[in-house]
């Protein structure tokens, strides 16, 4: 700044260079939408604030924020129990972002994840079965999360005689936990596979270490 200093002339020219540069084109955006929208249905899930997101699920000026607007009348529908509208709302978001040019894969697999919670919601766990067998198995919480908890609804005879599907959710969360051990969530569900597997002595040290995270973690916001 002292060689350089930012005088009017100099503010003037970076300002036109800035005017006259072309922007590269890019991909709508569709997961930041459907985060916020998300954010603002579990930070004011009161009646009104449900019925405010549902009676705004149609609205939106471009694709994007049609997506959070679906996205929020959906999970609002959800927690207010009225399923059929939540599951007309997610499948419209889904034909929404499927419909779009070189299709998002995270915004896809959050849309699929939100079918996923209103299937289990409904206890349906088959109906999430089957939408979680259109993701790759990767290793994102969420998804992560969602296919222990549907292994864990699942009818005895939707289970195979072996157990895979719990089995494997059970191994993909102790990996999980033993590479972050702060997450006490990931502990708890982890005791739960291994209750339902069986295993109660390895179930109670992950309650153990669930509890013992939790109560770090609020001694370290109140430290």
């Amino acid at each position: 700044l002292r060689s350089h200093p930012l005088t009017v002339e100099r503010l003037s020219e970076a300002r036109a260079r800035a005017t006259l540069a072309k922007s590269p084109p890019h991909e709508a955006n569709f997961l930041q939408p459907m985060m916020q929208a998300r954010a603002r249905v579990l930070m004011d899930n009161t009646a009104v604030g449900l019925k405010h997101a549902i009676e705004s699920a149609n609205g939106g000026s471009g694709a994007p924020d049609q997506a959070g607007a679906l996205y929020a009348g959906a999970l609002a529908a959800l927690l207010a129990k009225d399923f059929a509208l939540a599951e007309k709302h997610a499948a419209q978001l889904r034909v929404l972002i499927d419909a779009q040019r070189g299709r998002d894969p995270v915004a896809h697999r959050v849309a699929t994840l939100l079918q996923v919670q209103l299937a289990l919601a409904r206890g349906d766990a088959s109906r999430a079965q089957a939408l979680l067998r259109e993701l790759p198995k990767d290793v994102a919480r969420a998804t992560l999360f969602a296919r222990a908890e549907t292994a864990l609804q699942l009818p005895n005879s939707a289970v195979p005689a072996d157990g895979s599907a719990l089995r494997e959710s059970e191994q993909a969360l102790q990996t999980w936990v033993s590479e972050r051990r702060d997450d006490a969530p990931a502990w708890a569900l982890l005791a739960r596979s291994d209750d339902a597997l069986g295993k109660p002595l390895r179930a109670l040290r992950a309650r153990i270490d669930a509890a013992q995270t939790s109560v770090a973690a609020v001694a370290g916001a109140c430290s």
